[in-house]
């Protein structure tokens, strides 16, 4: 279920005032010694603001931005990002640097997040130093596979685990993740585990591999494919691996893949896109199904598709799009099926469309009204969170039917193309396996 951003009331902080305008000035920079001057300076806000653990003030300045000037919003995104990941400079003496190696895995089964045996992450450490890292690069390695519920939550908590796990591999010692209290995993059929760890050189020093001069990215990209996928697939059990090629089975020639997304997060777009083009690499065909395309413009665009010339991406969002989408993070898929021709599916129900079913119920509208309650009561209940447990519960059951409606479009359009394999790229809850699309499946198409 698409959420919108809300705006914040009243005028920036003090703070947030000085943040948005030292990213400003960084986006207008003419030249590489007055990026120090504001980078410098932005950074020292930035490192203060973590430290006062105030995120409202980072995400208000962001806010700001975001409607206001683009380019700063992007600079002051970089920034707060990779001065959270490098512990807020709170390391003397070093330079120092939280990383993640994600691993997109896909499963009829739950997808574990779990510890990492010892065995298993010495081998790990092994081929981070020989593959990744630069000679003489100190390193922490954490104990567990993370799922993204169990990943810290904002730019503050990222920062106190980075001094944590980056304090660590100033003494070259590995971080044992106590599990206690973490978060359950939701369940999806496809979803991202990360192995976490850090970074720590002598200030001023090489980080990785490619910074050397006979290092490559490719090479050392190349390697830890190899040789870390192997460590890590056996944590993934009954799961088709990303980084490590399966045989030309079936299932992957024409493959059943949903993948989830909060809709306005970049990174998770971007593993997205990757989990994608490694299928397309493969030789996989699918459709591509898209939540942002409303399935009454679905004549439309293969209307648009048969026409000359042939249109761009740009072209079938216009025709199929809404306003309320981020579409820098959807074009790119777009432009992937129109240049492998693959068919392109509008499946999610418009707001027109969910009120009726909101006012005159599924039946009525062509959907399955056999709905169990304990579903009704799991997306009512979603939907009660979502705004503030504000909603009475009638009202909240009737929007639960709007989404319902939505998982059985998304279900019939996997149904449809499943012979040569379809991708759905949708939001997370429409992407369980317990309460979303999948329910709706036949059992034939379920079992891929």
């Amino acid at each position: 279920m698409k959420r919108t951003r809300l705006k914040r009331r009243g005028g920036l902080g003090r703070t947030a005032e000085q943040l948005a305008w030292l990213a400003g000035g960084l986006a207008q920079s003419g030249s590489r010694i007055e990026d120090h001057y504001w980078e410098t300076q932005l950074a020292r806000l930035i490192d203060e603001t973590l430290a006062d653990n105030d995120e409202e003030v980072l995400n208000a300045a962001l806010d700001h931005l975001f409607s206001a000037d683009a380019r700063a919003y992007d600079e002051l995104a970089d920034n707060i990002e990779s001065r959270a990941e490098c512990a807020a400079g709170s390391i003397a003496g070093h330079d120092v640097v939280l990383i993640a190696a994600p691993v997109l895995a896909w499963s009829r089964y739950r997808i574990p997040a779990t510890n990492i045996p010892a065995a298993v992450l010495a081998n790990l450490r092994v081929h981070l130093q020989a593959h990744v890292l630069a000679k003489g690069a100190r390193l922490s390695v954490a104990d567990f596979l993370f799922s993204p519920d169990q990943l810290p939550q904002g730019y503050c908590a990222t920062a106190e685990f980075a001094k944590v796990i980056c304090g660590a591999a100033v003494d070259n010692l590995d971080l044992h993740i106590d599990t206690e209290g973490m978060p359950e995993t939701a369940q999806f059929l496809s979803d991202t585990r990360y192995l976490l760890a850090a970074v720590a050189v002598p200030r001023g020093a090489a980080l990785f591999r490619w910074q050397e001069p006979d290092g490559t990215r490719d090479g050392a990209l190349e390697q830890w494919r190899a040789q870390g996928g192997a460590c890590l697939t056996p944590l993934l059990p009954g799961c088709a691996v990303s980084d490590t090629p399966p045989p030309p089975t079936p299932e992957l020639r024409a493959p059943l893949v949903l993948l989830g997304e909060v809709h306005d997060h970049p990174g998770q777009h971007a593993l997205r896109l990757q989990a994608f083009e490694a299928l397309l690499a493969r030789g996989a065909r699918p459709a591509l199904l898209l939540e942002p395309f409303d399935r009454q413009h679905q004549a439309a665009l293969d209307a648009r598709r048969a026409a000359a010339p042939p249109p761009d991406a740009d072209a079938l969002i216009a025709i199929a799009g809404t306003g309320g989408w981020e579409w820098r993070f959807y074009r790119p898929f777009v432009e992937l099926a129109l240049r492998h021709d693959l068919p392109i599916v509008a499946v999610n129900v418009g707001r027109a469309e969910a009120q009726r079913v909101m006012r005159e119920g599924l039946a009525a509208h062509g959907f399955d009204a056999d709905v169990p309650p304990a579903l009704l009561d799991a997306h009512a209940a979603l939907i009660g969170t979502s705004h503030c447990d504000q909603l009475d519960t009638a009202t909240a059951r009737r929007m639960a039917l709007a989404q319902i409606a939505r998982d059985q479009s998304m279900a019939r359009a996997l149904e449809a193309h499943a012979d040569r394999g379809a991708v759905l790229l949708a939001g997370n809850v429409h992407v369980r396996t317990d309460i979303g699309a999948p329910v709706w499946l036949d059992a034939a198409t379920r079992a891929r």
